[in-house]
């Protein structure tokens, strides 16, 4: 929890309302999981708020008693209650509009979090043999070598989200068979 409170204290709520005016260039859809993904963590690593999306760092207890017996509110809960909420905000604006309405009823960084990775990274048996019959009927025909190639890596890292990676030598045998 001494953790959490100076993590806490050295962002300033400033800088976690100008961080929650970012924008992504990539929004979170069916298609672009991957790149969006990496766009977040990247941005949030550096900012050194990673810890928001896992919840590593348990939430401060929001009162304290004191001496006297009284409750009092803790400024470091109300500190983390604001840049959680500014981060979850920021988080919501990166998404496309037809996800936004599976984010009904999620309130915290975390849990939207949780419930995003829940939906595009699952393994799904239909998906990966999908994926699996996309790679292998990828032709090259009039695409571009950097064309054809950038569509085999996509499948690719969709299979690797998805739990079914792609060794480098499939990835070459797939590429030579055409």
């Amino acid at each position: 929890m001494e953790n959490l409170t100076e993590t806490l204290q050295s962002v300033s709520l400033e800088s976690a309302q100008t961080f929650s005016k970012k924008k992504k260039n990539v929004k979170l859809d069916d298609t672009t999981y991957l790149m969006w993904k990496q766009q977040v963590l990247l941005t949030l690593r550096s900012h050194g708020l990673e810890w928001f999306l896992d919840g590593s760092e348990s939430v401060l207890p929001r009162f304290t008693v004191t001496e006297t017996r009284e409750h009092v509110e803790r400024p470091e809960y109300r500190r983390y209650v604001k840049h959680d909420c500014a981060l979850a905000s920021w988080l919501l604006r990166t998404v496309s509009d037809h996800v936004l309405p599976k984010q009904v009823g999620a309130e915290t960084t975390t849990t939207i979090w949780s419930q995003l990775m829940s939906i595009y990274s699952k393994k799904s048996i239909t998906r990966v043999m999908h994926l699996h019959c996309q790679l292998r009927a990828v032709k090259k025909g009039d695409l571009s070598m950097r064309d054809y190639l950038t569509q085999v890596k996509h499948i690719c890292d969709s299979l690797a989200a998805s739990g079914s990676s792609v060794t480098e030598v499939e990835q070459i045998a797939t590429m030579l068979m055409d």
